[in-house]
């Protein structure tokens, strides 16, 4: 087809960016296979460690969707990457939250017995007849009534988010993210819901005013964008996971920080995040 472009059409429209992103997911397969977390390709943490387990689990997530945004944007799927992006935001969000103190981390925990909770009812709603086995019931109900007292707000509604501040600007705000959430996370947030804005990005070049040609192929629409944006939070997920388990901090992401911190855009997220002050030259 005309406007179709296959992969090497599309890694060769930004080479370097591909490059680096691929080196940078060699490099953190790298740091875990080569640490005591790894176990037969399974990362292995402490149970007794609620701060550990978060960080573990949010690493976990993150490396994944970026491992699948690169793949996207490789496919020429720019748009469907920038979906992803919007999540690996709010993953590091969440963990430069939890990593400020135990209770948090024990807040994140405990928000999920809600988040079930609700979830169940929600079902309910539309399967009258859904029933949970009896251990299932009691372990939800066990600690739904354990922890909610700890979410509801002031006028007793029960929280929809673990922390304090339950919008995502807010937590970006404590982070020192607040310019990536208004020039990314709400421009990924239009792609995600389908937005007007956003859909008329499909609109082709076009000189016939009687037609209007939309493009559904593989392109490099977003793709300078959204891998490099991506790529830096990743980074920083990255270097929060080596810091807490105390695992090796290489070269690579040594040099991979020191720009970030010499980058203006995140000069705010290195102020309000004490993990990431140490001195990198």
């Amino acid at each position: 087809m005309k406007n179709k472009k296959n992969k090497s059409q599309i890694r060769n429209s930004s080479p370097e960016i591909f490059k680096q992103s691929k080196e940078l997911i060699k490099s953190a397969n790298k740091t875990v296979k080569n640490s005591r977390l790894n176990k037969n390709n399974d990362i292995v943490v402490s149970a007794d460690s609620r701060l550990e387990f978060c960080t573990a689990i949010l690493y976990c997530k993150g490396i994944k969707i970026f491992k699948h945004i690169y793949s996207l944007c490789l496919e020429g799927a720019g748009d469907c990457a920038a979906i992803l992006a919007r999540t690996l935001f709010e993953t590091l969000v969440n963990l430069l939250l939890i990593i400020r103190g135990d209770r948090l981390a024990e807040d994140f925990i405990d928000f999920y017995f809600i988040e079930a909770f609700d979830c169940f009812k929600d079902i309910k709603k539309h399967f009258e007849d859904l029933e949970l086995s009896e251990d299932e019931e009691d372990f939800m109900m066990w600690g739904y009534n354990k922890v909610v007292a700890r979410f509801k707000n002031k006028s007793g509604r029960t929280k929809k988010d673990w922390y304090k501040k339950e919008s995502t600007a807010d937590k970006a705000s404590d982070v020192g993210l607040s310019r990536h959430y208004d020039l990314g996370y709400r421009r990924y947030s239009a792609i995600a819901h389908s937005s007007p804005e956003a859909m008329f990005d499909h609109i082709r070049a076009n000189h016939n005013e009687s037609e209007v040609r939309l493009s559904y192929q593989p392109s490099e629409q977003y793709i300078k964008e959204i891998l490099p944006e991506s790529s830096k939070y990743f980074i920083l997920i990255l270097y929060v996971f080596v810091k807490i388990f105390k695992l090796n901090v290489t070269e690579e992401l040594k040099a991979d920080m020191k720009i970030l911190k010499d980058n203006e855009d995140y000069q705010e997220c290195f102020k309000k995040n004490e993990i990431l002050a140490e001195n990198f030259l």
